[in-house]
């Protein structure tokens, strides 16, 4: 097994050398491209990637990011090559051009920002009789801190506490007694919109 990890290690090591050295593109360009072409187009040397298909590197330039210079410049050698083998060369205008698809990721924030304002407004509610709370002395007016988890459009109260509002100790000097307060935690509302829980405070 560590031989044929070594063996492919060797393998991206010349790609790189073949993209820095023979195509002249940028030292970082050339280390991200020479990894994803070996990993996902299997390609074991540099002069290998005159095969690649207009499409293949489509897909390349979205999940290698390479700075214009270095796509040109990459794009003319691989037609270099193709037409030294009597292969169709690439329209490089084209692929240059390529719009990279922003769609799947806008609309997942799109998604993340409406799930994070439906939690922010929903209310939660929970029932005093619950034996889970029998042990905490709750009162009305009492400030607590709830963690609650949302399923299906509805919140559930997982857990409730009661919010440390500060820390202090009685300190004196000669002819008095004073008390540092330190703020331990504000009220405030966070949201983990991925495991759809959050923590709140709330009054009763």
């Amino acid at each position: 097994m560590a031989e044929r990890k070594e063996e492919k290690d060797e393998e991206e090591i010349q790609i790189l050398a073949f993209l820095k050295n023979t195509v002249k593109i940028d030292r970082d360009d050339a280390s991200n491209l020479a990894s994803y072409l070996r990993r996902e187009e299997k390609i074991t040397e540099g002069k290998d990637i005159s095969m690649l298909e207009p499409q293949q590197w489509k897909t390349a330039f979205i999940h290698v990011q390479l700075n214009p210079a270095s796509k040109k410049k990459l794009l003319k050698t691989v037609n270099k090559m193709r037409e030294s083998e009597n292969e169709k060369p690439l329209n490089i205008d084209e692929l240059i051009n390529n719009p990279v698809p922003q769609i799947t990721r806008k609309f997942y924030v799109s998604m993340v920002m409406r799930q994070q304002l439906f939690w922010r407004n929903k209310l939660v509610r929970f029932s005093l009789n619950d034996d889970r709370w029998e042990n905490i002395d709750l009162k009305s007016g009492d400030e607590l801190l709830c963690e609650c988890s949302g399923s299906n459009h509805e919140l559930s109260v997982n857990n409730i506490k009661f919010p440390v509002p500060y820390e202090s100790e009685v300190n004196e000097d000669d002819d008095s007694q004073f008390i540092l307060v330190q703020v331990h935690c504000t009220k405030s509302v966070i949201l983990h919109t991925i495991t759809k829980h959050q923590h709140c405070s709330t009054f009763l």
